[in-house]
């Protein structure tokens, strides 16, 4: 399989998984275990396709750092964060690379306040970050 035919099965796979958190956050406002755990479980998958297909390798170090990061955000879960957002920012490490996690992340939380700012009051952030996900892996594939 190609490059690309792996980056667009990936897409097409994280849209998937992340439609019924993305319509849950707008319904309800919450995020479900469930709805997380279907992230996750997708984005474990998408990684390890891509590592036996050979288009992603565990040599980087970057595994390493993906762990680290879930361990920041999980002691961040009993510091404030909701526990919906700190699993669902956990349920994300699989689908990216550590630099484009971190700025698909930037985006998304500045479309959530952008939204909540017009709204005036709050607004859910999963569909924000959702839509800078998607953006940031349709990036490569129309050539930026």
């Amino acid at each position: 399989m190609s490059l690309m035919a792996f980056q667009i099965l990936v897409l097409v796979l994280f849209v998937g998984c992340a439609a019924p958190a993305a319509t849950e956050n707008l319904r309800d406002g919450s995020l479900s275990n469930r709805n997380n755990l279907i992230l996750l479980a997708g984005g474990l998958g998408a990684y390890a396709l891509g590592w036996s297909l050979g288009h992603y390798s565990f040599e980087s170090g970057d595994l390493y750092l993906k762990i680290g990061i879930a361990i920041i955000i999980l002691a961040s879960a009993f510091f404030g964060v909701p526990g919906g957002i700190a699993k669902m920012l956990i349920a994300l490490l699989p689908w990216l690379s550590v630099p484009v996690y971190f700025t698909a992340l930037m985006i998304g939380f500045f479309l959530a306040a952008a939204f909540a700012k017009l709204k005036g009051g709050n607004a859910p952030a999963m569909p924000a970050i959702a839509l800078s996900v998607v953006g940031a892996m349709a990036l490569p594939l129309i050539g930026g």
